[in-house]
Order: C-alpha cells, then sequence, then structure tokens
C-alpha cells in the first residue's frame, strides 16, 4: 500500500451517511421507474475548502429505467429493458438488456452499455430462493484500470405480500328473500286451509 498516496492522504476516517430514493410505475406488463442515487453529499477523499471541491447536486446522479414483458408462449418470455444514467461528474450513459424468462425459474440474457462493453446475466429460482450471476466484459480500447467484472447476487423472499395495499371485501351474509313465485305460493296455500 503506498500511504503517501494523495487520495489516502487527505482521507478521513469517519462515518460517511447516503441516502437514495426511488419510486416505479407498473401498468400490466410495463414497468417505468426512476431513482436518485446520491442525496447527500460525502467528499471522504478531498479537503473540506469548498473551492476544491467539486459542484454537488443530488438531481444530477439519477437513474431512468423502462421495461416491459412480452410473451412467446405460455412458459416463455422476452423482457427487453433500458436504462439511462447520469452521475455528478457528468458521466452518462445508455444500457440496453434482453432478458429471456422461462417460467419464471430460469432467465438469461445480455446487453450492451454505451462506452463500457457487452454485459450477460443468468438467474435461477426455486420457490423463495434465487440466485444470480452478472458478467461485464469491457470493450476494446476501453480505459478500465480493473478489466471486467464479475457479480454473484443472492435472493430469499421471507413474505409473499404481493398486494400490499389491498384490502379484503368483508362479505356479510344476507338472509335471502323469498322470490315472487314462493311468495305467491305460501300465500294461496295459507288461503286454501282457511
Amino acid at each position: 500500500v503506498d500511504l503517501g498516496d494523495p487520495v489516502l492522504a487527505n482521507a478521513r476516517n469517519n462515518v460517511n451517511f447516503a441516502g437514495q430514493f426511488g419510486a416505479h410505475y407498473r401498468f400490466r406488463n410495463f414497468v417505468f421507474g426512476f431513482s436518485l442515487l446520491n442525496l447527500i453529499r460525502n467528499t471522504p477523499f478531498i479537503d473540506d475548502n469548498p473551492t476544491d471541491a467539486p459542484k454537488f447536486s443530488p438531481l444530477d446522479d439519477y437513474a431512468i429505467y423502462a421495461s416491459t414483458r412480452i410473451p412467446l408462449g405460455e412458459t416463455i418470455h422476452i423482457q427487453p429493458i433500458v436504462v439511462g444514467r447520469s452521475d455528478n461528474a457528468g458521466n452518462r450513459f445508455v444500457e440496453g438488456t434482453v432478458m429471456f424468462h422461462y417460467k419464471n425459474i430460469v432467465s438469461i440474457g445480455g446487453g450492451y452499455r454505451t462506452d463500457f462493453g457487452l454485459n450477460l446475466t443468468a438467474r435461477f429460482r426455486v420457490s423463495k430462493l434465487s440466485l444470480g450471476y452478472s458478467y461485464q466484459a469491457p470493450a476494446s480500447g476501453v480505459q478500465n484500470a480493473f478489466g471486467p467484472s464479475t457479480e454473484f447476487q443472492g435472493k430469499f423472499l421471507l413474505k409473499d405480500q404481493t398486494a400490499p395495499f389491498a384490502k379484503k371485501k368483508e362479505v356479510k351474509s344476507v338472509p335471502e328473500e323469498p322470490s315472487t313465485a314462493s311468495a305467491v305460493q305460501n300465500i294461496t296455500e295459507k288461503q286454501d286451509t282457511i
């Protein structure tokens, strides 16, 4: 470790808070969403001098997302996904991905991110457990100090609650009203007995 590195020399051992906000809207098979990814300014690697600090706005670091699911049969769906991203440094890119889903159990797909390269994704779901793998390979000529990246993901669904805001309607039992025909029959029977 190079302790003389100015980035490390200016680092402060303290607590930095992070804040994000996001929302999405779903209509049938279409989903549109957005996220503000950096609501709180954190500067762990620069001095507190405001003249040296880069300009910060929580509205500059965002992502916009759109997706839809298109059935290709009873068990197979195709899902195109488009993501637009911007950060505080002025970097902007667009990423397009296409996923193929089989019975909501296996998902395989890939895509391309501008100024970076290709990505591949695979997911497998059994009951409440979901496992995923993602690989990103930078295109030739892209300056990336870390090379390709690999990500493993695991999810476990604690409670399946598909409609958390839906309230069950109470059904009150109402005694049946006699039909007109049976009411007339009861009256005629009473008249016959009189």
